[in-house]
């Protein structure tokens, strides 16, 4: 366009040498095998973009005469990352690097003095992918503590409140700094025991050698949090004791476990239960104790008339939220044939009589570890649609005020208004089934 100025044309120059003043000279990498390699730039962006090149190339330095500069031990890739930023921004190209690549561009920009321009876009492309490097999780908020990013170590401390059960656990907890131990020790609510909390927090001591005040200190902290720390309540839909339960012989193992579920009342879930059983083949050579990555998918389910008001596309996707996690399951058959295990996520509202599906995928080869199925009995306050492996979850109601319904699917919401009394007004089952309002739970 005739309007547009330098900053719409100043992109068609990176890499080109055309009008190129200066070349930068840095090492091989996995891109450039071998050698070094130049790479054409231009004085004025770099001086621009970065304090570091405007006092070589506009000081009194020698460089400042050169046609070519020589950064040594610079990586050709990460270089090509941080000149991107320098023409384009922070792009969707620098947003699909590595959590890997993002750390060492951090490192270069920062020796490059170009921090006060990239750092924004840089901690909200960190803060954005959290949940998605979350077995990283202990090694971004380390980094983001020593860089000053108080939004991606507040978003990592949060998250963490989320599994904390699993991030207590990782080896890479001992080697986060003193003050995102506090953070962790401060978080009113958290997924996890007591028991675990305290465990990990003496790990920690123990690894870092802490002054005996500061260890005194850190420990009573802990012992002053009043349990439970759970984001919700434990709820069992099925009546079972693991030493009186017997093992499935009825359904095979299987690399992928479903079921479809519809709850009498609108909640929001952080975890479910599940109960696993021991290989039962003799020719496995099966550890007593460890972990297994699972994919948790939860979504609704198919749209059905008879049960649903919900507005479902052509895809079959609804407006109501999903979740997908990978979460790394700890078990212990050492002492019985079964073991409860909780896989806990971020908060997901569940709302009543719609269906949705529960999918448990055992990621990797190998013999995977069987999740019991509880068959087709229909607990309280829950209605399974089919055959179920879900043993409970972890929920709060999803209403303010303690009702079933959450305000969305009240009907004295706006959106279920209609000319009809509310006296008659059917709900779910069909629509002989009359509202209630109850905060009385029969979901317990």
């Amino acid at each position: 366009m005739m309007n547009e100025g330098f900053e719409s044309y100043v992109k068609d120059l990176f890499n080109d040498p055309t009008h190129s003043d200066i070349s930068i000279v840095v090492d091989h990498d996995k891109e450039i095998p071998d050698g070094t390699v130049a790479i054409p730039a231009h004085r004025l962006v770099l001086a621009t973009m970065s304090d570091y090149f405007r006092t070589m190339l506009y000081g009194n330095f020698i460089e400042a005469k050169k046609s070519e500069i020589r950064l040594h031990g610079v990586p050709y890739s990460t270089f090509q990352q941080c000149l991107r930023f320098m023409y384009f921004g922070w792009d969707s190209t620098l947003s699909q690097m590595s959590l890997e690549e993002g750390m060492e561009f951090y490192s270069l920009a920062s020796m490059l003095l170009m921090e006060p321009k990239f750092k924004t876009e840089y901690s909200k492309w960190l803060t954005k992918n959290v949940i998605k490097w979350e077995k990283q999780l202990w090694t971004i908020v380390s980094m983001a503590v020593e860089s000053d990013l108080p939004d991606v170590v507040n978003r990592c401390v949060g998250y963490f409140s989320d599994v904390a059960n699993e991030l207590l656990a990782s080896e890479d907890f001992r080697t986060v700094p003193l003050s995102v131990i506090r953070k962790v020790i401060s978080c009113t609510k958290m997924n996890c025991s007591k028991v675990l909390l305290t465990k990990a927090i003496k790990c920690w001591i123990a690894s870092n050698g802490v002054a005996p005040d500061t260890k005194e200190e850190l420990l009573a902290l802990v012992r002053s949090k009043k349990a439970p720390f759970f984001k919700g309540n434990k709820v069992r839909h099925h009546n079972y004791t693991l030493e009186k339960m017997e093992l499935d012989s009825t359904h095979p193992p299987q690399d992928s476990y479903s079921s479809i579920l519809r709850f009498q009342k609108c909640v929001k879930l952080v975890g479910v239960l599940l109960i696993l059983e021991v290989p039962r083949s003799e020719q496995v050579d099966f550890m007593l104790k460890g972990n297994m990555d699972l994919k948790v998918d939860v979504k609704p389910a198919g749209f059905d008339p008879d049960y649903s008001d919900t507005d479902y596309n052509s895809d079959g996707d609804s407006d109501y939220p999903s979740l997908t996690r990978i979460a790394s399951v700890a078990y212990d058959f050492s002492r019985r044939n079964l073991d409860e295990v909780t896989i806990f996520f971020p908060e997901i509202q569940i709302c009543a009589y719609k269906d949705y599906s529960f999918t448990f995928s055992w990621i990797g080869d190998g013999e995977h570890l069987k999740i019991h199925n509880f068959g087709r009995s229909t607990p309280k306050g829950l209605v399974v649609l089919g055959e179920s492996c879900v043993a409970g979850v972890y929920r709060t109601l999803a209403s303010d005020y303690g009702k079933k319904l959450c305000e969305s699917c009240h009907p004295y919401n706006d959106r279920y208004r209609s000319d009809d009394s509310l006296d008659s007004w059917g709900w779910g089952w069909g629509r002989s089934r009359k509202y209630d309002d109850s905060s009385t739970s029969d979901y317990s």
